[in-house]
């Protein structure tokens, strides 16, 4: 093959060409993202019953959703929150690989049977199913320093104009204003109602009445009386037009909700004050401590985050046009930030790895001319490469980066194996022509690669069809590394010979070498010459270098099976979410003011760059005693000081909050690793009462777990916000009484819904768009439980009295909120580690104090936590089957069910070489380091394949005997083993010595392949002779040829 294109250079040349073009041209339509996608789909249900409880919300909308959607197609599992504040939110988690399109169609299926069993307020309201990421992607924050423009007026702006414009952004499944949404406001008197025979009722049907929009026809049109074409016809026609819907203010002041005979007339001005403002006044909105209307940008599960992220800056930049004057907004909190970073970095570590690689190379070869084939081998390998990413529908994202990192250290190797073993060649045969040389050189080479790159494809064909998130990361890496390897073994079979045609001189010996060189290959030579004569020793030996291979095997394996098992390691993404929980029954006052002295708190880290609150409202559910901060870090560049990292500031704001602000209870968290997979960061997992306890019992459940889990020295807090004994009035109602004085209970009912809570009576219409009519009563009517005896009923008389004769006030504790899990009720804890400490020592202490629960209750996890168990046995598999496959393919290469032993005989040594560095830097077996485990494999392979290559044509052409043809073969391949290996260390060492975004992923990845092959090179290379030779006497071959 290669004497094809040695006879026809330029045919190599275009070959070369057209993969490097291909690539290039691919890089352009190619999307960018943080990581493939990998996150499962999300799908939400929410809904809204307007002054409801928590139970009675569980009750009448989570016990029927739930009911209907449990056990849907694909789902991995489903939880739900019930508020106080009447809200109702289910997230049901679906396997990965399940079409989110597919997975909303089910859900939404299943809810057509819920629906007919939902309260009439609910459905009035509807019921949103939409496919969404369970994490913001970032915060938009509208602040005014102009106060002519109020709170109505920002509401009404940033739900008319930006969340209308956002909400139609590709990717973007939701845009939520977190305080609400623009509305008119009926603020009833209950006094001044009473005082004129008035009950809530008689306002809620005069809006209905009155705030109408009628279809009232059109005179003229058709069918007509008689012939369309006489006298008589009709030529022209009117729709005819009326006031309908209201739309000012004075508009609803001037309803009518009573007229007399005499003329006089009653409206609703009368009774109530009407104004401009929100829907909703449970939560306040601040933003570096203005007051200011925040928005959530939540994803679509599949959605590329930057492309989305940058398609929302330019639809910002558009409208920031038609701002008022003294209006702005920022987008302080932005996932997208630090994916932008990370991709910065990694691509910054890959150009390193290529400068180091070429440099490690020009060190070997000590010519320019020679150190060009590899360099030129690189970049058509790696830009190639892309094109193979476009076909198979990846993105360039930090995986695939990754991989081409390590790409850099094994595509290299084909080429310096051609230009070493060709100069070895023209030095021994100064006869041959350089391209006789070359050709001969090939000849001899071509076997081996390709033989180590099916070694490379046997490696990751198996683990490629691994299910699950693993899978799909084994998949991109193994796509990346495997396409670049494939191409740079054709490169080495085509342009690297015909380049060392060109480049190589004809002989060493016509060209002067420096001093310095001349110093390098004398240490060379006696480096090489003292490894031949310790090869030597130990081949007299053999029976101790057997021994001390069982030891590194077993103490691999124990290495190994004793490593805490990973997911994807945690990163510092330079943001925060803290969550604030006030003692039960706190009020929404008490909260923004222990939210304001978390705001100050803050601005004593000098790291702190912005800050996003919200009180009265947590993540997931809403209640008055909850406060949720959304904190951003100053960029990494300007953290490097000790004690910056965010997980630093958290452990940082955890104690002092603690300290300092003692009647809450603050947890600060960072984001979630992988976006998509869960809220926040951490550990978390599920208390499930399965046997119907009581919520008092869940809650003492919970506590001993958590008890025992803190206990832990790796766990530095468990929060989780249920609160079982929340005092909550209680209203005993005589029935019987209500019946006999003639008022019905709907009466009773809907007069405290529309006066306590808030009851949504229509709609109104202003500048094309709809917004909500809700009536309630004014402030100072509903602060106390005193003013019950402001509300009035009328019976079926007429006759009008206070409320307070028909029931009896209690005190009961309930929860302010129910949360369910997989139709459960449970509790969500999460928890977080100690800085130092890994994540599997929290879930360790996790499973250990859940197995002390009471009988009827369980535990499950959820979000990363759930992934993480589930892949935590993904590891051993993954190797397992990688080395299964590489035997299995050694075996079909050398027809030998013995001699792949030797082969795979440094392996122990590069697995030890990792293990025992995790160990020492007191790090997970995660994801990266189990992929930099398979690329061990790979690699060590490989170099002991061009030992074992060179000693079986050694025995079988020249009948040498086992031990000088092992010893032969070691010092023949020992400069190109040396030369591989450096550059591949080399090509990792910017993963090692990452810093700032993205590190952990990258030192983990780095810091297990330079340990690994560092071992495979000072000490495999010594074990893959020997054990040849103890094979060969087993096979029967003794000292004979």
């Amino acid at each position: 093959m290669s004497g094809f294109f040695l006879r026809r250079p330029k045919f190599a040349m275009v070959v070369s060409l057209v993969i490097a073009l291909t690539g290039a041209i691919s890089i352009f339509f190619l999307p960018i993202s943080e990581y493939p996608n990998i996150s499962p789909p999300h799908i939400q249900v929410s809904a809204n019953y307007p002054g409801a409880s928590a139970q009675v919300i569980e009750k009448t909308i989570a016990g029927p959703i739930e009911d209907a959607v449990n056990g849907v197609e694909g789902m991995l599992y489903m939880h739900s929150t019930s508020d106080n504040n009447g809200g109702y939110v289910l997230s049901v988690t679906f396997d990965l690989g399940e079409n989110a399109d597919m997975a909303l169609v089910r859900v939404q299926n299943r809810l057509k049977v819920a629906e007919p069993r939902l309260p009439l307020e609910v459905r009035r309201s509807g019921v949103l199913v939409q496919k969404r990421s369970p994490d913001l992607l970032m915060i938009i924050s509208l602040v005014s320093d102009n106060p002519e423009l109020g709170d109505p007026f920002l509401l009404q702006f940033a739900n008319d104009h930006v969340q209308s414009a956002l909400a139609r952004v590709p990717g973007v499944a939701n845009a939520q204003i977190f305080s609400g949404a623009f509305a008119m406001r009926i603020w009833i008197d209950p006094q001044k109602m009473a005082a004129l025979n008035l009950v809530p009722q008689d306002v809620v049907e005069a809006l209905q009445e009155q705030n109408v929009q009628a279809a009232l026809g059109k005179f003229g049109g058709p069918p007509f009386n008689g012939d369309m074409r006489g006298d008589q016809m009709v030529e022209r026609e009117y729709v005819l037009h009326a006031k309908g819907r209201l739309r000012t203010v004075k508009d609803f002041s001037d309803v009518i909700l009573k007229a007399h005979t005499d003329g006089a007339i009653v409206r609703l001005g009368d009774v109530a004050e009407v104004s401009r403002g929100r829907n909703s006044y449970s939560v306040v909105s601040e933003t570096n401590g203005s007051r200011s209307v925040n928005m959530g940008i939540y994803l679509t599960p599949d959605a590329n985050a930057l492309y989305t992220e940058e398609l929302i800056q330019q639809r910002l930049k558009d409208m920031q046009v038609y701002f008022p004057q003294g209006l702005s907004y920022n987008t302080g909190y932005n996932g997208a930030a630090y994916i932008r970073v990370v991709i910065e970095q990694v691509v910054f570590a890959l150009l390193s790895a290529v400068v180091l690689v070429i440099l490690i190379t020009w060190l070997f070869l000590g010519s320019i001319r020679a150190t060009l084939v590899p360099a030129i081998a690189i970049p058509v390998s790696l830009i190639g490469s892309f094109s193979v990413l476009l076909l198979f529908g990846i993105s360039i994202n930090t995986i695939s980066l990754l991989a081409m990192i390590v790409a850099v250290g094994v595509v290299v190797d084909d080429a310096i194996l051609v230009v070493e073993n060709a100069q070895r060649v023209i030095r021994e045969r100064p006869d041959l022509t350089v391209r006789q040389a070359v050709g001969e050189s090939m000849q001899q080479i071509t076997g081996a690669v390709i033989a180590t790159t099916l070694v490379l494809l046997a490696v990751f064909l198996p683990v490629a069809l691994m299910p699950g998130i693993v899978g799909q990361l084994y998949q991109v890496m193994g796509t990346v590394i495997c396409t670049s390897v494939v191409i740079s073994s054709i490169n080495a079979l085509t342009l690297s010979p015909v380049l060392c045609a060109w480049l190589l001189p004809a002989s060493d010996q016509h060209h002067r070498v420096s001093n310095e060189r001349a110093s390098l290959l004398l240490m060379a030579q006696r480096t090489k010459n003292a490894f031949v004569q310790m090869l030597q020793r130990l081949m007299q030996r053999l029976h101790i270098v057997m021994l001390a291979m069982l030891v590194i095997i077993l103490t691999t394996v124990w290495g190994l099976t004793h490593l805490p098992r990973g997911f994807i390691p945690d990163e510092d993404k330079g943001q925060i979410v803290i969550f604030v929980q006030l003692p039960d029954a706190a009020a929404l006052p008490r909260t923004y003011a222990a939210v304001q002295q978390l705001e100050n708190l803050l601005k004593q880290e000098d790291v702190v760059r912005s800050v996003a609150s919200l009180s009265g409202t947590g993540l997931g559910s809403s209640a008055g005693n909850q406060g949720l901060l959304f904190v951003v870090l100053e960029p990494w560049s300007q953290r490097r000081g000790e004690g910056d990292t965010v997980f630093d500031v958290v452990a940082r704001i955890n104690t002092k909050a603690k300290e300092q602000i003692p009647e809450a209870s603050i947890f600060a968290v960072t984001p979630p690793t992988i976006r998509g997979i869960g809220s926040s960061g951490g550990v978390r997992f599920v208390v499930q009462d399965l046997a119907g306890h009581s919520f008092s019992q869940l809650s003492e459940a919970t506590e001993k777990v958590v008890e025992q889990i803190t206990v832990s020295p790796s766990v530095g807090a468990a929060f989780n916000s249920f609160r079982a004994n929340v005092p909550e009035p209680y209203l005993d109602i005589d029935r019987e009484k209500v019946m006999v004085s003639g008022v019905k209970l709907t009466q009773m009912f809907r007069t405290l819904q529309a006066n306590v809570g808030s009851f949504y009576v229509n709609d109104f219409n202003e500048y094309g768009q709809n917004y909500q009519v809700i009536l309630q009563a004014q402030a100072g009517a509903r602060d106390y439980m005193a003013d019950l005896n402001q509300y009035y009923l009328r019976n079926d008389r007429g006759d009008v009295f206070p409320m307070s004769g028909f029931y009896a006030v209690d005190t009961r504790f309930e929860p302010d909120s129910v949360t369910r899990y997989n139709k459960y009720r449970a509790v969500i804890v999460s928890v977080n580690t100690k800085p130092g400490y890994p994540v599997s020592d929290a879930i360790t202490a996790v499973s250990d104090a859940a197995q002390d629960l009471p009988p009827g209750f369980g535990y499950d996890w959820t979000g990363a936590a759930f992934q993480r168990v589930a892949t935590s046995h993904h590891a051993f598999l993954a190797l397992g089957l990688a080395l299964l496959f590489i035997y299995l393919f050694l075996v079909a290469l050398y027809e030998s069910w013995m001699i792949p032993f030797a082969v795979l005989s440094a392996v122990p040594v590069a697995l030890s070489g990792a293990a025992l560095i995790l160990e020492l830097e007191q790090r997970e077996l995660d994801l990266f380091a189990q992929v930099g485990l398979l690329l061990l494999l790979c690699m060590t392979a490989k170099n002991a394949i061009l030992i074992v290559d060179v000693a079986q044509k050694r025995m079988k052409d020249s009948k040498a005997k086992p031990a000088d043809a092992a010893v032969y073969a070691a010092a023949r391949r020992y400069r190109a083993i040396n030369m591989t290996s450096f550059s591949f260390i080399c090509g990792v060492l910017p993963l090692v010595f990452a810093s700032g975004a993205g590190a952990a992923a990258q030192q983990s990845l780095g810091i297990t392949l330079s340990a690994g092959m560092l071992s495979a090179l000072f000490a495999g290379v010594f074990l893959t002779p020997c054990v040849l030779v103890v094979l060969c006497r087993i096979m029967g071959l003794g000292d004979k040829g």
